[in-house]
Formats: C-alpha cells, structure tokens, sequence
C-alpha cells in the first residue's frame, strides 16, 4: 500500500519482490520447525518496505540477532553447556537428534520477533547510508551488543571463547 501510493522510497515492483525474497528467505526456516509462520509473515512484510536489496542484508542481521537471543535465552535458563552439546550433535551427527531438540519436553522456543525487528531496523539504518558498506557497519551494533554477552559469561565459558578465537 505503501510503495503502490508513492508514499516510500521503494516502488510497487521493489516491493513485491522484497516480500517474496523475505518469504523465501524466511520459509525454510518454518518448514524445518525453527520459525513459526507468523515470523514468516513479518519477514514478508517487512521485505516489502526494504525492497529487495536490502532484505538480503535485514536476514543476515536477523540470522545473527536470533543467534545472540539464542545464546542469551540458553544461559538465562541455565542450559548452555546442554544447548552447545545438543547443537555440535545437531551438526556432526547431521541432524538424527533433530527431534530431541524439537521435542515438547525441552522448553528451548523464544520470540524471534525481535531478531527480525533488530535485523530490519539496523538494515534500514546501514543500507540506507551506505549499501556497499552494510555489513562493515554492522559491527558498530554488534560488539557492544557482545561485550555485554560475554561480561555475563560465567568464566569457564569466557576462557572457551578465548580459546577458540585466539585471544589468549
């Protein structure tokens, strides 16, 4: 409605586009069990305001914001150390545990409309100044963001994080 009245910076075509990009984007995830539909449906709408070009760069911040609201949500419940071991499995074993994780008995779902909003928002902000740039800028907004993860870790887990990426 937006684009079809000449009221954004994105035109009608922009922003069919965007909206199907984001549901492409977004339907794998639902379809596996990760996302809900209505996460699907707001990715959607929100590639219809950003136009193709830009929801490229809105997922990836979502990608990594969903990451983080992971992370976050597996040491608030005290489940860290279960949650890296279920994820390794996930990955080595490629994917036979995929029902335990998915399983009603663990309580590891959190709201990812969030991620999509903090993804959409910095997206907007950084692709709009500088398209070439928009990944660069990006780590303006993450590393205080991780400063503030990794201040919260107990110290077992600051010292793995420093020894796998090296800053020892």
């Amino acid at each position: 409605v937006l684009a079809a009245g000449g009221f954004s910076g994105v035109t009608l075509t922009s922003a069919l586009l965007g909206g199907l990009l984001g549901l492409v984007l977004m339907l794998p995830g639902h379809v596996i069990g990760a996302t809900g539909a209505g996460d699907v449906k707001l990715f959607a709408a929100t590639g219809t305001l950003l136009g193709p070009a830009a929801i490229g760069t809105a997922f990836v911040y979502t990608l990594l914001a969903g990451g983080a609201l992971a992370f976050a949500a597996a040491i608030y419940r005290r489940r860290l150390a279960a949650t890296v071991e279920r994820a390794v499995t996930l990955v080595r074993t490629g994917g036979a545990n995929a029902a335990d994780i998915e399983g009603p008995s663990i309580n590891n779902r959190f709201a990812y409309a969030p991620a999509i909003a903090f993804g959409t928002i910095t997206a907007a902000l950084v692709y709009v100044q500088q398209p070439e740039r928009a990944l660069w800028n990006f780590h303006f907004v993450v590393i205080p963001l991780a400063v503030g993860v990794l201040e919260a870790l107990p110290p077992w887990a600051m010292g793995c994080f420093a020894a796998l990426f090296g800053a020892g």
